[in-house]
């Protein structure tokens, strides 16, 4: 009996010569969008990677979220440099594009026949979050109707950011919500396009630890670490040694800053600290990504860590504009773990009620007043 494989990708040759095979039956698919869209009846799965390596992780990322409803191996083929890269963040086999296709085939074969043995979330778990009526019927009307009443703010805020910065209003960045479903997470821009060009200028001034300084940047402006990849955060790429190091000084409170960021422009300052960069998530809101009230969403890079059975329990509740953990700590959130975090968001996907919902909103206001410059 053939191995049932599903191959993503864009190489008809490869395609071809793995269908030619006799032991594995081959069907082509486009990469998926979205969990839905992902064919979990396949024995094996085989992720063909190409472009730069922060987009080939991203990629891989995807498909082990989408991976979370199945028991299917994954085997990513790609850039020999990066083979380390593709296993580090989750293949279960890895080669180059120059590999011979029988040691390919051959080893498919194998994988193909056996299920995984790792854990994962129980499928009640990772089910779609379905809101109630009442709940769904909120959030379009509360968004709605601030949409409409904040319309001369978008389009003053659009402007200014305009005229300070060439570029697009709004950013997104690839978020997960409920479910472990993907979506795009809208926010005003609040730094210059070239950011990401700006990050040796940042670490050399950042204001906390000297040890970030002492990174040494790659002659593309990336800063980048041998043996590094690059993840993605609302501030754009970031290398994954730098993201430990801020994670691990939040940790010891001391926190990960610059003075005068200059990645952030002067009308992004003010946005971010009156929050009004958040208001474009009202479009997510009414799409149905998120609710009004509900569980942060997370970078895709954060989320495919919490899919131990321990933590995944946080995804049973809608992607929010705010939530339990924002009301409850948020002047002291630089005293509060990341584990009392998470233990909140789960706290508020197996307790809420409407009600609940209520009392969190009405507590947001004075939430959302932030005193220190970001």
């Amino acid at each position: 009996m053939k191995i049932n494989t599903i191959y993503y990708g864009s190489d008809s040759r490869k395609f071809q010569q793995l269908d030619e095979s006799s032991v594995l039956s081959v069907n082509w698919r486009d990469y998926p969008k979205n969990a839905k869209e992902f064919h979990t009846k396949a024995d094996l799965i085989m992720l063909h990677v190409n472009g730069n390596l922060a987009h080939q992780i991203y990629q891989l990322q995807r498909m082990k979220l989408c991976l979370l409803h199945s028991k299917s191996n994954l085997i990513v083929i790609g850039n020999m440099r990066y083979l380390r890269d593709y296993l580090k963040h989750g293949a279960d086999e890895a080669f180059c594009e120059s590999t011979p296709i029988n040691r390919i085939i051959t080893r498919a074969a194998y994988l193909g026949s056996i299920k995984l043995t790792k854990a994962a979330p129980k499928s009640e778990l990772t089910k779609s979050f379905h809101p109630n009526k009442v709940k769904r019927a909120f959030d379009v009307t509360i968004a709605g109707l601030l949409l409409i009443l904040l319309a001369p703010l978008f389009g003053l805020v659009s402007l200014l950011i305009r005229l300070e910065s060439k570029g697009r209003v709004f950013y997104s960045s690839k978020r997960v919500g409920a479910g472990y479903q993907v979506f795009d997470f809208y926010k005003f821009r609040s730094m210059y396009t070239d950011a990401d060009q700006r990050l040796t200028e940042l670490m050399a001034n950042n204001q906390y630890d000297s040890t970030v300084a002492n990174l040494n940047p790659t002659a593309n402006s990336h800063i980048t670490v041998s043996g590094s990849t690059q993840l993605y955060n609302d501030d754009g790429p970031v290398d994954e040694n730098v993201h430990h190091i801020q994670k691990k000084q939040r940790q010891q409170k001391a926190f990960f800053k610059w003075a005068n960021d200059p990645r952030i422009t002067k009308v992004g300052k003010f946005i971010r600290n009156t929050s009004i960069d958040e208001l474009p998530q009202l479009i997510n809101v009414l799409k149905g990504d998120m609710s009004i009230v509900g569980n942060r969403p997370l970078p895709l890079y954060e989320a495919e860590k919490l899919t131990t059975d321990k933590w995944a329990r946080r995804f049973l509740a809608p992607a929010g504009l705010t939530g339990l953990w924002q009301v409850t700590k948020r002047a002291k959130s630089n005293d509060m773990s990341a584990d009392e975090r998470k233990q909140l968001d789960i706290q508020y996907a197996e307790e809420n009620t409407f009600i609940s919902d209520l009392r969190i909103l009405f507590k947001t206001i004075p939430a959302m007043i932030q005193n220190e410059n970001v």
